[in-house]
């Protein structure tokens, strides 16, 4: 996939109205403190639990994955990410810039999942130039959280995580732990690039739409495919990073 100025522009452009976010981003740490407390370290170790080693639980599309609060369906990291040390990159700085190697689906891959978008998923955020079609790349994040570093890229209804990994960490043992807890009732082991990976089609479930996943690790590095397409799409999205 090609690297275009105008792209990067426009992530910049997004960078730049994310850090008018920051006091709201400030509210939410609190308020998740507050949840946190009243649910307990065994709910709180449970959640990030399974969002480390896998796409989410079915219903756990409703939480926000940095502060554990209930904000409405899942959506790629469009206009924020992380804590504030994230920067919007192009793709070519992403590979230039990252202690890892970045990689990247192929368009024939993505535009071949985006007919297949489920019904009831989130309506496309616009830009500022105005909407982009579901196969173009919307923003990369880069955030160097100390020694790990994780890349995003994300579309409207598509993210790809590529995140370090401590070196005690064990990918495929952690997802077939996830299968045999049925942590996801529908989710199964698949294989994503020679690797073992955990797999979790989309659902409908408690009113909303939630997005599927697959998750492999790429030497250190577990990568997240996810999204509101099938799971053979996002498999085949996932097969075609390079």
């Amino acid at each position: 996939m090609s690297d275009d100025r105008p792209l990067y522009e426009q992530a910049a452009r997004v960078s730049s109205e994310a850090a008018a976010r920051n006091s709201r981003a400030r509210r939410y740490r609190i308020a998740a403190t507050v949840v946190i407390l009243i649910a307990g370290l065994a709910g709180f170790s449970a959640y990030f639990g399974t969002s480390s080693g896998s796409s989410r639980a079915s219903d756990s599309a409703k939480q926000d994955r940095r502060f554990g609060v209930s904000l409405g369906p899942w959506k790629p990291h469009i206009t924020a990410f992380g804590y504030g040390n994230e920067k919007a990159v192009s793709l070519a700085e992403a590979k230039a810039q990252a202690a890892f190697p970045v990689l990247a689906p192929t368009a024939d891959a993505v535009s071949s999942a985006v007919p297949d978008l489920e019904a009831g998923a989130p309506a496309t955020e616009p830009a500022a130039a105005g909407t982009p079609a579901d196969s173009a790349m919307r923003i990369i994040w880069l955030d160097h959280r100390g020694p790990l570093d994780v890349v995003a890229i994300e579309y409207n209804h598509l993210e790809i995580l590529e995140e370090q990994m401590r070196p005690n960490y064990d990918g495929p043992k952690s997802y077939r732990n996830l299968v045999d807890q049925q942590a996801d009732p529908n989710a199964y082991l698949g294989t994503v690039q020679g690797s073992t990976a955990y797999v979790v089609p989309p659902n409908h479930a408690q009113g909303m739409e939630n997005p599927g996943g697959v998750t492999f690790m790429r030497g250190n590095v577990q990568i997240r495919v996810e999204g509101y397409y099938p799971a053979e799409d996002l498999v085949s999205i996932a097969n075609s990073l390079g």
